[in-house]
């Protein structure tokens, strides 16, 4: 495996992650590196159609905050229903918590990459843009939870919580603090 996101080179049809040769069906993981966010989406039995609605379908994103774990809500229209990751930037490595400062009123990009299940291949990439308002309100909430102490059994107790009180991501979705249309799209 590669030590460090930022020296990845995704390319359509090469492996996601060297050395990987699959991955869990429907699994999906919101990374931030290098001061970047992307979104891996691993899906099995992947069609041509399935791969144009991932090019071309609107995103949809989506913010629910429980005290400092933050759940990144996405859809795909014509590709799959609501889905969420929890996520904390305390768990990411220390060499990449560091936050850009943020300029009022830019637009946060985030990176969209399918990745076929069976194979590990990538079968697409995209990037949309956070409106202002979400590229606010994520920042804002990556700030408090690096200055907020860390505790990883109370982080797992917080996303567990949540999982009972909503258990599917429609549920969540409904309940959320932001939920918008992504755009930028390219």
């Amino acid at each position: 495996m590669q030590e460090r996101a930022e020296f990845w080179k995704l390319t359509p049809g090469q492996p996601y992650w060297e050395g990987i040769a699959s991955w869990p069906d429907g699994r999906f993981e919101y990374r931030y590196f290098g001061r970047h966010h992307l979104l891996q989406l691993c899906l099995a039995k992947l069609s041509e159609r399935d791969i144009a609605a991932f090019s071309e379908g609107q995103v949809h994103v989506g913010f629910y905050v429980r005290q400092a774990v933050l759940f990144i809500l996405f859809k795909i229209e014509n590709l799959m229903d609501w889905s969420d990751q929890a996520f904390s930037i305390q768990l990411v490595g220390s060499e990449d918590r560091e936050l850009p400062p943020h300029i009022a009123g830019t637009h946060q990009a985030l990176s969209l990459v399918l990745v076929e299940a069976e194979t590990g291949l990538v079968r697409g990439l995209r990037i949309v843009t956070y409106s202002k308002h979400a590229s606010a309100l994520l920042h804002r909430v990556l700030q408090q939870q690096l200055e907020t102490p860390f505790d990883a059994d109370r982080h797992a107790a917080l996303v567990t919580e949540v999982y009972r009180q909503y258990p599917h991501s429609r549920r969540l979705a409904k309940a959320a603090v932001l939920i918008e249309k992504a755009g930028g799209q390219q």
